[in-house]
């Protein structure tokens, strides 16, 4: 078996590198979803994607495509953390101390629940910063961002959204891990004899 920090350092390498190569999209995704919130002279108007990408490339150069970057960045370190590693982390607690069968879908269901709610605790608060930052007209820093959030709202409003992102990552992580463990039953290389938990 994989020990936690091992699982974790892979976890959040991988997230580093994917949160670096999406921070562009994410910046634009950001801006199109919070277009409605602005008047009409102040709205950016993408049309699409590849329009939002370049209309940010050309109104405020290169550097503004990874604007809140570090965030993101971040926040996909922490997603992949949340995941990856801790999945397994639950998987074995469910089959040793809940008795569970390492190969039941009841197990990865409830080991998925868990990681779910992991997750959105961990990454929440970095959400609500990258969003505010990607967001913003002018430019923000960690730092700044921080206080603001803790201005307006208190410690809560690092939380801010949390039930609406719980509810989008429970179904998303339940159905990726019970795909995951049935391509790896009936594909992979499973030794069950030896190890119990599959993983």
């Amino acid at each position: 078996l994989i020990p936690l920090y091992q699982r974790t350092i892979a976890a959040a390498l991988s997230g580093a590198a994917g949160g670096l190569v999406g921070a562009p999209a994410d910046v634009v995704n950001v801006r199109m979803q919070n277009d409605i919130k602005f008047p009409d002279d102040l709205k950016r108007n993408y049309r699409n994607a590849i329009h939002g990408l370049y209309s940010v490339y050309k109104r405020e150069g290169f550097n503004a495509l990874f604007k809140g970057s570090s965030m993101a960045i971040s926040r996909a370190v922490l997603v992949s953390i949340g995941q990856l590693a801790m999945y397994d982390t639950y998987k074995d607690l469910c089959i040793h101390y809940l008795s569970m069968k390492g190969d039941e879908i009841k197990t990865h269901v409830v080991a998925s629940i868990f990681t779910s709610i992991t997750c959105t605790a961990m990454t929440q608060p970095l959400d609500v910063l990258k969003t505010r930052m990607m967001n913003s007209s002018r430019a923000l820093t960690a730092t700044t961002a921080i206080v603001d959030v803790f201005n307006q709202a208190g410690p809560l409003g690092f939380f801010k959204g949390f039930e609406c992102a719980l509810l989008r990552l429970v179904p998303h992580t339940v159905l990726v891990f019970i795909f995951y463990e049935q391509l790896r039953i009936n594909f992979g290389n499973l030794k069950s004899s030896k190890n119990p938990s599959g993983v």
